[in-house]
């Protein structure tokens, strides 16, 4: 919840008190936020054309 709206879901098991960020969490709006790297918050998913 942000701002009293719902915007994601998580994707794994979440203690009280525990960080909720890409690691642990996914998002309604953006798929793309699925495919971040948790550490660095870095695109995954990309493509490289050569």
């Amino acid at each position: 919840m942000k701002y009293g709206v719902s915007i994601g879901y998580a994707t794994t098991p979440i203690r009280a008190g525990q960080w909720v960020h890409l690691h642990n969490c996914a998002s309604y709006f953006d798929e793309r936020s699925n495919t971040l790297d948790g550490q660095t918050g870095a695109p995954t998913e990309t493509e490289v054309y050569r």
